[in-house]
């Protein structure tokens, strides 16, 4: 893999330089221009099928060769666009755990300046994109979560004591969460795995109201089906947000599922209902 990326660079540090990336500032200059954009999509065709390499590897070694791709180029601005390019394809990827390689990205590259965003509005949401993801990546302990129960105990919600346990972090005015629910309703009714799981229905919003609505909606009849505690359903909410749940689950929308292991490890996130149920399925394959 090492070779291709080798080939990639020395094309980029040969084919782009400071004389022909600047932005043109007329329809003459935009005309001459063209080359350069031809170049600068070959470059991103060369970059994606580096990465597409890369699929299987684990976010620690997928970190390592975004550091080999970006040290090996010595034009900062090809740099700035191949770190760019790399950031936007894992912030936004849809394979569990390449978040984690985004926020490498940041904390590794684009914070401390030796590559950057083209404004600052850039760099602004790719902190935040870390803040809020840093604390439940894949494979890490899930973050103590402490919140209110329907009658306003404080409860730890999610407690280490060996049990399986999905996580579902919704708002009852999103249209989303309205269709997770349902999905996540049928395939629980069927469910009949070896595997016993509880249930965390945590309620992101603040209206009481509207939550007891939900909680006399949804998952009722199910926990009476369900009375010999395979799967145990337990509602959730800290309206005065005093958990930090927000950041610490990366709730910037919703709905948000995870998974997490018997010892309280994180091994899915950014879950919807038919993801669950696959690794559901692995889990009760073991």
């Amino acid at each position: 893999m090492r070779f291709l990326g080798v080939i990639l660079l020395c094309f980029a540090a040969i084919g782009c330089s400071h004389k022909v990336l600047p932005a043109a500032d007329s329809a003459s200059d935009s005309a001459s221009n063209a080359p350069v954009d031809s170049v600068i999509s070959i470059l991103d065709s060369k970059l994606d099928e580096y990465l597409s390499q890369m699929t299987y590897l684990t976010p620690e070694e997928k970190s390592q060769e975004c550091d080999f791709l970006m040290s090996a180029v010595s034009d900062s601005i090809v740099r700035n666009h191949v770190a760019v390019h790399l950031y936007e394809k894992y912030s936004t990827s849809n394979l569990m755990g390449d978040e984690a390689v985004a926020i490498y990205l940041t904390d590794n590259w684009f914070v401390p300046g030796k590559v950057s965003f083209e404004d600052y509005a850039s760099l602004a949401t790719a902190r935040i994109f870390a803040d809020f993801n840093r604390q439940s990546l894949l494979g890490m302990r899930v973050p103590e979560l402490v919140a209110l129960t329907p009658d306003g105990t404080p409860a730890n919600v999610l407690p280490s004591d060996g049990r399986l346990k999905v996580l579902f972090i919704f708002d009852t005015t999103c249209a989303t969460c309205k269709l997770e629910t349902a999905l996540l309703e049928e395939y629980f009714s069927s469910y009949n795995g070896a595997n016993g799981f509880d249930f965390i229905a945590f309620y992101a919003g603040a209206d009481a109201a509207s939550w007891e609505q939900w909680r006399n909606s949804h998952f009722t009849s199910l926990a009476k089906e369900k009375a010999d505690g395979k799967i145990t359903i337990s509602h959730y909410w800290d309206p005065e947000v005093e958990s930090d749940f927000q950041r610490k689950f990366g709730v910037l929308s919703t709905p948000k599922i995870f998974l997490i292991d018997e010892e309280g490890l994180i091994v899915g996130r950014r879950l919807d209902s038919q993801a669950l149920a696959r690794l559901l399925q692995v889990y009760d394959l073991e």
